[in-house]
C-alpha cells in the first residue's frame, strides 16, 4: 500500500494528471426524465473534472482520450435475482457494447424527485469509474463504495461523494495514455 501512496504522491507532484476526455452515450433517456438526466449528467461531469476527467455526453460516440467510448443504457424495473440491491452494474472488461446498465426506477425509489439527478449522477460516476479503470473493485469509502448507507445518501443532498485517494491514482494513471496501468494498480492493492 506504500508503494501506492508513494507512486500518488510522485504523479501529483510531476503533473501527470493531465485532463482527458470521456465519450459517454446514454440511451432510453426516457425512463428518468429530462430533468433528471441534466442533473445527472451535471453530477457526473463536475465530480470528474475535480480529478481532471472532463465526460463528454454525445449521441453519436467517436473515440476518447481515456479509453474506449462508455455505453449507457437506462433501464425500467428491477435488476432480477442476480443483483437484487443493485442501482446499477458495469462490464468493465466488455470490449464493445453497453457496459453499463441503470435502473432508474430503483434509483428513484431511493429519494426525493428533486435530489434524483444527483444520485443518478454518484451512480453513474460509480459505474464510469469501474470502466475506465477496468476493475470490479471497490473502496472503503466515498463514491466508490460498495453499497451507500444512509449516511452517503445525506452527504450527497450537500456535496458530491469524494474520489478515494487510490480511485484517482488509478483514473488519472488510465487517463495519463498508459492503458491497463488501472487493471494492474488495482490488481497489485
Amino acid at each position: 500500500m506504500r508503494t501506492i501512496w508513494a507512486l500518488f504522491g510522485i504523479m501529483s507532484l510531476a503533473g501527470v494528471a493531465e485532463a482527458c476526455t470521456v465519450q459517454v452515450r446514454i440511451s432510453d433517456t426516457a425512463t428518468a426524465g429530462p430533468g433528471v438526466i441534466f442533473q445527472a449528467k451535471s453530477t457526473a461531469a463536475a465530480m470528474f473534472v475535480r480529478i481532471g476527467v472532463k465526460l463528454e455526453f454525445t449521441s453519436t460516440p467517436k473515440p476518447s482520450t481515456c479509453g474506449k467510448p462508455i455505453e449507457i443504457r437506462f433501464e425500467a424495473g428491477s435488476p432480477g435475482a442476480e443483483r437484487p440491491d443493485s442501482l446499477a452494474y458495469a462490464m468493465p472488461y466488455l470490449e464493445s457494447g453497453t457496459s453499463i446498465h441503470v435502473f432508474v426506477e430503483r434509483v428513484a425509489d431511493l429519494t426525493t424527485s428533486n435530489r434524483r439527478g444527483v444520485v443518478l449522477g454518484h451512480v453513474l460516476v460509480h459505474e464510469i469509474t469501474h470502466v475506465l479503470e477496468g476493475t470490479v473493485r471497490h473502496s472503503d469509502s466515498g463514491v466508490m463504495k460498495a453499497h451507500w448507507d444512509s449516511g452517503d445518501f445525506r452527504a450527497m443532498e450537500s456535496r458530491a461523494l469524494p474520489f478515494a485517494p487510490l480511485d484517482v491514482l488509478l483514473l488519472q494513471g488510465a487517463g495519463a495514455g498508459r492503458p491497463g496501468s488501472a487493471s494492474a494498480l488495482a490488481t497489485a492493492n
